[in-house]
């Protein structure tokens, strides 16, 4: 089973998906802790962006689900909290902008996808990466919830405010879309997760899935 979850930032794919996984029993595929990990890479000199690119069949990243996360292990090594500090954050989309870059990890996330048994997400997966998977789902959240969730998320530990986050997100958005990066699918299930909580959102998805 091939299932894609697509959305904009802050919809909270990466949650549903790995909630989700564990109930399927499903492999599941962070498409953005991928940028994450090479970003890493670059910031602690062991890679320069172009060897990674022209080396992309060698990157070594593997996902792996326990029962309160998923962790990432890049090259051997769990980097599941070094990837989300502040300057891999900051950093990420720069490298994220990269068409050449983008053109391998969606090598990368083809093969993944191939192999089956998995839940992918991302802002163009239905379309570009999995256009035969299974089920498709599309989440949508307003840009207040979307803000006020990672308010809530960042500011303990960045010195950041609300107004900061939204404007931010929004910027993202029109960027996301005018860049191609963001392609909403046709054929997906639409589900608003404004006003629901993960569970919710889980329950609803696997209404859909038989």
């Amino acid at each position: 089973m091939v299932i894609s979850i697509d959305g904009m930032s802050g919809t909270g794919k990466s949650t549903i998906s790995y909630l989700l996984a564990n109930k399927l029993h499903l492999g599941c595929l962070n498409s953005g802790s991928i940028y994450r990990c090479i970003a890493l890479k670059i910031i602690n000199k062991e890679e320069t962006l172009e060897n990674i690119i022209e080396n992309i069949e060698k990157l070594d990243i593997k996902f792996i689900n326990k029962e309160d996360k998923q962790l990432v292990y890049l090259d051997n090594k769990d980097v599941t909290e070094e990837i989300r500090k502040e300057e891999v954050s900051v950093f990420t989309p720069t490298i994220a902008n990269n068409q050449e870059l983008k053109k391998g990890i969606r090598k990368l996330q083809a093969v993944f996808v191939n192999k089956g048994n998995i839940i992918i997400e991302g802002r163009d997966i239905a379309v570009r990466i999995a256009p035969n998977a299974d089920y498709k789902f599309y989440l949508t959240t307003s840009l207040d919830v979307r803000a006020q969730r990672l308010y809530k998320e960042k500011k303990e530990r960045e010195n950041i405010t609300y107004e900061e986050i939204y404007n931010d997100l929004k910027q993202r958005d029109e960027k996301d879309i005018e860049d191609g990066n963001f392609i909403k699918p046709t054929d997906a299930i639409n589900i608003d997760t404004s006003n629901l909580t993960p569970d919710e959102v889980i329950d609803l998805m696997l209404s859909y899935i038989k």
